[in-house]
């Protein structure tokens, strides 16, 4: 029998370095075991959205986010950054899905959702 109540492993996590020395801050990293989704927080006043999509799909895979593509090959990183810049997204339910690097990823204020893209 399965549980109805959707589970989800919960960490605090604090500074995610990359190679070239930047960082995101997530606030709040989260999976839910049945969807295989892993949500994370940033604030999107200090942290660009285009490096919290690598550093969490990096941390996914267990390597190094400057190993993954481009992010360009997916969406413009600029036009990602200039949407989610200064809390610009917020209260007007703004988002950005596309595929990257085998995930279906999904950028809304302050937070990156990313899944196994099917």
């Amino acid at each position: 029998m399965t549980d109805p109540t959707p589970s989800t492993v919960r960490e605090q996590s604090g500074h995610d370095a990359v190679a070239d020395g930047t960082a995101c801050d997530f606030t709040d990293v989260s999976t839910h075991t049945q969807t295989h989704e892993t949500r994370a927080e940033f604030d999107g006043t200090t942290s660009l959205a285009s490096l919290a999509v690598p550093e969490l799909v990096g941390r996914l895979e267990g390597i190094d986010p400057c190993s993954l593509p481009s992010l360009y090959e997916s969406v413009n990183p600029e036009a990602l950054d200039e949407l989610f810049a200064d809390d610009r997204g917020a209260n007007c339910n703004l988002s950005v899905t596309f595929d990257y690097a085998g995930y279906r990823v999904t950028v809304r204020d302050g937070a990156v959702s990313v899944s196994p893209a099917e």
